[in-house]
């Protein structure tokens, strides 16, 4: 079963580092959200609360619908390439990157 997927090894790689990258995006995002939604709750009502609501709508919907989706995609990818090729597996770098 794993030889017939041999030839898509260069797609598990791509879909990999596309998804790592859009993982990390969030992660950074998600932060300089946090940011300014503490920031927000400086100011003064009505903005405070409108401010507020929509920054917690903004970062819910960055996790679910980005940073989660990327994650398991990520991982995915990442486990079928190592299920590919098993002598990566043998390298020390790739430990370090598993732990």
């Amino acid at each position: 079963m794993i030889e017939i997927l041999q030839p898509y090894y260069q797609y598990f790689k791509a879909v990999h580092i596309v998804f790592v990258i859009s993982w990390m995006a969030g992660l950074f995002y998600i932060l300089s959200l946090f940011i300014y939604h503490t920031e927000a709750s400086e100011k003064e009502e009505p903005e405070r609360g409108i401010l507020q609501k929509q920054f917690v709508k903004m970062e819910a919907t960055l996790w679910k619908i980005i940073a989660t989706p990327a994650m398991i995609i990520s991982v995915l990818a990442g486990a079928g390439m190592l299920a590919l090729n098993s002598g990566l597996l043998q390298m020390d770098w790739m430990w370090v990157k598993l732990a």
